[in-house]
C-alpha cells in the first residue's frame, strides 16, 4: 500500500508536463491527511523504511520502485528523509508522463482532463468506487504544487498537497 501511495504521488507529479517546467533533478515533497487528520508523509516513511533495511533487501525495493517506474516512462529516483527527486527530461515534460496510464493500470476511469502548459486537472473514479480530483499548477519553471482530493470505496476523505522545486539541470 505504501509503495502504490508513493508512486500515485510521483506518477501525478509527472503529468505536470510543459515546456515552462525547467528539465532537470525535481524535489517533490508531499502531505497527506485523512478525514482532516495529518498523515505520515509516504514518501518520508519509504525513504526512512528503505534507511533501515539491509543494504540487499532495500535494493530488491529500489529495483522494484524503479521498474515501475520505467514501465511509466519515469526514471531518476532519488528518495531521502526530505521528500523524493526525480528527473524530468524534456521529451517527458512535453508528454503525459503516464499518469493516464497510472489510472489505465488501476482499470480507472479518467474525465474532465485538461492540461496546458501551467496546469493538469483530471478526476477519476475506480472499479472499486474510490475517485477524486487531481489539480497541480506550475507556479514558475522550478516550481509546482497541488493537490490530489479522494474518497475512498469505504468513504475515507483523503488529500495530498504536493509541492517541487527545481534542483539541477543534472539528473542522478
Amino acid at each position: 500500500m505504501l509503495i502504490s501511495s508513493f508512486l500515485t504521488l510521483v506518477f501525478s507529479a509527472h503529468a505536470l508536463a510543459g515546456t515552462s517546467m525547467k528539465p532537470g533533478s525535481w524535489k517533490i515533497q508531499t502531505k497527506m491527511s485523512t478525514d482532516g487528520k495529518a498523515q505520515v508523509d509516504p514518501m518520508a516513511a519509504m525513504g526512512e523504511a528503505l534507511k533501515k533495511m539491509p543494504a540487499a533487501q532495500r535494493k530488491m525495493v529500489e529495483e522494484a520502485m524503479n521498474k515501475a517506474m520505467k514501465e511509466q516512462g519515469q526514471s531518476g529516483l532519488k528518495m531521502d528523509k526530505d521528500g523524493v527527486t526525480v528527473c524530468y527530461t524534456k521529451d517527458m515534460l512535453d508528454s503525459d508522463l503516464g499518469l493516464k496510464k497510472q489510472y489505465e493500470t488501476q482499470k480507472c476511469n479518467i474525465s474532465n482532463y485538461i492540461k496546458s502548459d501551467s496546469s493538469i486537472s483530471l478526476s477519476f473514479l475506480c472499479p472499486d468506487g474510490a475517485k477524486g480530483d487531481l489539480k497541480m499548477t506550475i507556479t514558475d519553471p522550478t516550481h509546482f504544487n497541488g493537490i490530489t482530493k479522494m474518497v475512498s470505496a469505504k468513504g475515507v476523505a483523503s488529500e495530498i498537497i504536493t509541492t517541487a522545486q527545481f534542483v539541477s539541470e543534472k539528473c542522478q
